[in-house]
């Protein structure tokens, strides 16, 4: 390889990895406060509406739950208790 596209390589290489290492820091922790499941607009956060906020990437927070962000949002269930699903969830 020349030298002129090796930089050239390497300027893509490095402006990939800082674009990665964006879009992941931006990813949203959204915490499940109850073992409900509902959806509804009150203070706490249940599966279902965690699931919600994370697949539909809000402007605003979800019922209970924070917004979720562009990029992999993780699920956080080590605050609530054993959860019982009524339907089946949509993850995406």
């Amino acid at each position: 390889m020349r030298a002129r596209t090796k930089r050239r390589f390497s300027k893509s290489v490095l402006a990939l990895a800082i674009s990665q290492a964006f879009c992941s820091a931006h990813a949203a922790v959204i915490v499940v406060t109850s073992n409900g499941d509902v959806n509804q607009d009150d203070s706490v956060c249940t599966l279902r509406e965690a699931v919600i906020s994370a697949n539909t990437n809000p402007a605003v927070s979800v019922s209970g739950c924070i917004a979720g962000e562009p990029g992999q949002d993780t699920i956080d269930l080590s605050a609530a208790s054993s959860i019982s699903i009524s339907q089946a969830l949509a993850i995406s």
